[in-house]
């Protein structure tokens, strides 16, 4: 068995190849790469399946069993891994970052199981899609590049009034 430093962390990416894999998996790395002494033991494709994201995250624990740190990068990689952490009793040990806001990986977040999610602004991706097309049509030039930004959702700020809006956007509907 190969031993871990105190701050490890294996990265679970979805589909190897595709640009938001790969741009997601970048900035976790450029991130991460900042970190003095930080190591990335790997980058481990789940094929977006919760279930081979799980079989993954047992056989990393088994392997390195002093792992500090799981990166996933899209929701059934998240769940996969945070069942998997949660089967182990390693979620003490091991801090899980997970991308998007399902129901299922809102309720590990208040277990404790993931430490945190980033979730995406989806109405700022609708509004900025709108805008641009209008601004297209209009004969005018677009940005290519468009940040519509995401939030970091901890536990303790789950709760917040913003956080609720991107977690829960189903409650904020009028009728």
């Amino acid at each position: 068995m190969e031993a871990c430093s105190s701050e490890t962390t294996a990265i679970l990416n979805y589909i190897q190849g595709t640009s938001t894999s790969i741009d997601r998996e970048n900035g976790v790395r450029d991130s991460l790469n900042k970190v003095e002494g930080f190591q990335i033991v790997g980058t481990y494709y789940s094929e977006g399946l919760s279930a081979k994201a799980y079989t993954i995250t047992k056989s990393l624990l088994r392997q390195y069993p002093d792992l500090q740190g799981i990166v996933c990068l899209n929701e059934p990689t998240t769940l996969g891994a945070a069942e998997a952490v949660r089967s182990a009793a390693k979620h003490q040990q091991v801090k899980l970052i997970g991308f998007d806001s399902s129901m299922n990986e809102i309720s590990m977040l208040e277990d404790s199981i993931i430490q945190a999610i980033i979730v995406q602004k989806p109405f700022n991706m609708g509004y900025l899609a709108v805008k641009t097309a209008v601004q297209l049509h209009q004969g005018k030039k677009a940005n290519p590049l468009i940040d519509t930004s995401s939030q970091v959702i901890w536990k303790k700020t789950m709760y917040g009034k913003e956080n609720q809006k991107l977690l829960f956007p189903f409650l904020d509907q009028k009728r």
